[in-house]
C-alpha cells in the first residue's frame, strides 16, 4: 500500500472513530443520575472519549505530514480503537431507554449493575489503548514542521474534545523549538539549598531536598563534568534541557518537571538540577532497592518495576515515587550525567566504572568509547535493565560502605545463558524476544533496529516509531 493509500485509509478510519468516540459521549451524559459506581465509571469512559476524540481531530489535521510508517501503525491502531468503541456502545446502548420526554434514560437499576463490571473492563480497555496511542501521539508533536503549531494553535477549535492533549503537545513543542539565549529563572542561587534538609535515596545517583518551612521536597540530580569537556557548552546544555522540562508532565513523559538548576561552588563546573517531586509522592526509591530487596518482595512487583521502567539507563538513576500506602509508585529518569543538545555533539568520554559500564553497550564502555551516542544505545541499556527485571535479582549490591560490587548472578552460568533459556521461565517467550531485540539492537543482523541507514533522520522521529512499535507497544501487550 502506497503512502498516499495508508493517509487515506487512516482518515477514513480516524473519521470513524471520532463519530463514534463523540456518540458515546452524549450518551455518557444520561448516566450522570445512575447509581455512584456506574455514573464514575461512565464519567471516565467520557474522559477517555474526549480525549481520545482530540487527538484524533489533531491527528486528522496532520496526516498528511506523517510519515508511512506512522501511517500503518495509526492504521492498525484505529482498526483496534473503532473496534472498542462500538463494544462499549453497544453495552451503553443496552443500559438506556427512550424516556416519556423523548431522551436517553438509564433502565432499571438491577439491569444496569448486572453490567458493571463489563463496563470497568470496557474502561480498562480504552485506557490501556490510550497508554499504546501516546507514545505515536508525542513522537508526532516532535516533527519539526509549523504546520503541527497551526493545528494546535486552537484549541477550541476542537469541538467536543479533551484539551489536556494539546496544552501538552503546545508545552512539548514550545520546549523542544525553544533557542532563547535568556538564563532568568532557570540558574538558581546556591544559598537556596544551604539551609535545606538533604538526605540520601539508598542505592541511587539522587538526594531528596526539603527547604525549611516548605511542605514540598525536591529532587536534586548533580552533574560532574567530564575530564577536558568545555564547561561553557555544557552549562549552555543543562539550561537548554532545564528549559525544555520546565512544564514537563512527569504522567505523560515519566520525567520529572525540573524546577532549576544551581550551579556548584565545591566542584568547579558541576550543577545540580533540581526537580519538583509531584503532589502525593511520599517514598523514593531506585529500582536498584526493589531489585536488592527482590529476594522478599511480592512477585507481581517486577511485572510493576517493567511497566514503568521504559526510558532508562540504570536501576540507579531510575527513582520509584510512592504514596505512603503504595507497594511500589511511578517510575522516573535522573541521573543525567552527560549532555550533547549542542549542535547535535556526542561526548566519547567514559569511565571505567564497571557498575556503569555494565548497562552500556560496548562500544560505549571505556574511558573513550569508540562510537557517538545514538538512541539504539539507550535501547540497548534498556535491555539489560528488563533482563535483570525479568530475572528480578539484582547484578550489582553494594558493600558496607556503599561500594558497587558484581552480584552472584553474573558468575552463574544462567546469566550467560539467561535470555535464551532461563529468562522464558520466568516471564515467557514474548518478554524475553523483547530482551534480545534491545540488546542486539545495533548488530546488523538485528532486523528492527540493525540497518542504520533507515534512521538517519535529524529529529530521531525514524528510530523513534520503531522503538514504540517494536518494544512499547509490545511491551504494553504483555503488562497493560
Amino acid at each position: 500500500m502506497s503512502g498516499v493509500e495508508f493517509g487515506l485509509a487512516v482518515l477514513a478510519a480516524v473519521d470513524i472513530s471520532i463519530r463514534y468516540g463523540k456518540s458515546l459521549i452524549e450518551i455518557c451524559t444520561a448516566f450522570k443520575n445512575a447509581e455512584i459506581d456506574i455514573a464514575e465509571k461512565c464519567l471516565q469512559v467520557r474522559y477517555h472519549c474526549t480525549r481520545i476524540v482530540t487527538q484524533l481531530q489533531v491527528l486528522k489535521k496532520v496526516s498528511s505530514l506523517v510519515s508511512k510508517d506512522q501511517l500503518r501503525i495509526h492504521e492498525d491502531m484505529l482498526l483496534v480503537l473503532k473496534s472498542k468503541l462500538q463494544l462499549v456502545q453497544s453495552l451503553l446502548d443496552s443500559c438506556v431507554k427512550v424516556g416519556p420526554n423523548g431522551k436517553q434514560e438509564v433502565k432499571k437499576k438491577k439491569f444496569v449493575l448486572f453490567k458493571r463490571d463489563t463496563l470497568q473492563k470496557a474502561v480498562d480497555e480504552l485506557e490501556a489503548w490510550e497508554s499504546k496511542f501516546d507514545p505515536l501521539w508525542f513522537l508526532m508533536m516532535k516533527t519539526n514542521v509549523p504546520e503541527i503549531d497551526d493545528a494546535l494553535k486552537d484549541p477550541t477549535s476542537i469541538e467536543g474534545g479533551n484539551k489536556r492533549p494539546v496544552s501538552l503537545a503546545q508545552d512539548l513543542r514550545r520546549a523542544l523549538n525553544s533557542n532563547s539565549d535568556k538564563t532568568s529563572g532557570i540558574f538558581k542561587p546556591q544559598s537556596g539549598l544551604d539551609s535545606a534538609e538533604i538526605e540520601d535515596i539508598q542505592n541511587s545517583s539522587a538526594k531528596i531536598a526539603q527547604r525549611p518551612g516548605s511542605h514540598n521536597r525536591l529532587v536534586l540530580d548533580r552533574v560532574i563534568p567530564y575530564a577536558g569537556c568545555d564547561t561553557v557548552i555544557m552549562k549552555k546544555d543543562i539550561r537548554d534541557f532545564a528549559r525544555k522540562l520546565f512544564h514537563a508532565d512527569p504522567l505523560a513523559f515519566g520525567l520529572l518537571s525540573c524546577y532549576g538548576v544551581v550551579q556548584n561552588r565545591d566542584v568547579p563546573g558541576s550543577f545540580t538540577i533540581v526537580f519538583r517531586i509531584p503532589e502525593g509522592s511520599w517514598k523514593a526509591d531506585s529500582l536498584r532497592s526493589y531489585l536488592i530487596a527482590g529476594e522478599t518482595e511480592q512477585s507481581y512487583r517486577k511485572r510493576q518495576a517493567c511497566e514503568k521502567s521504559r526510558k532508562n539507563v540504570r536501576p540507579e538513576t531510575i527513582l520509584i515515587l510512592s504514596e505512603a500506602d503504595e507497594e511500589i509508585g511511578l517510575a522516573y529518569l535522573v541521573g543525567f550525567e552527560s549532555f550533547r543538545m549542542s549542535e547535535r555533539r556526542t561526548y566519547r568520554q567514559g569511565d571505567m566504572n564497571f557498575e556503569r559500564n555494565l548497562y552500556r553497550h560496548p562500544n560505549r564502555q571505556g574511558l573513550s568509547p569508540i562510537e557517538g551516542y545514538s538512541m539504539q544505545h539507550d535501547i540497548y541499556s534498556l535491555g539489560v535493565c528488563l533482563l535483570e527485571i525479568g530475572l528480578w535479582k539484582t547484578f550489582i549490591e553494594y558493600d558496607e560502605k556503599g561500594n558497587p560490587q558484581p552480584s552472584d548472578i553474573l558468575q552463574l552460568k544462567e546469566a550467560a545463558l539467561g535470555v535464551s533459556q532461563a529468562l522464558p521461565r520466568f516471564l515467557g517467550t514474548t518478554y524475553s524476544s523483547i530482551v534480545i531485540t534491545c540488546l542486539t539492537c545495533l548488530d546488523e543482523d538485528n532486523d528492527d533496529f540493525g540497518d542504520d541507514s533507515e534512521f538517519q533522520d535529524e529529529d530521531g522521529i525514524t528510530v523513534g516509531v520503531r522503538y514504540t512499535e517494536k518494544i512499547i507497544m509490545r511491551l504494553n501487550d504483555i503488562f497493560v
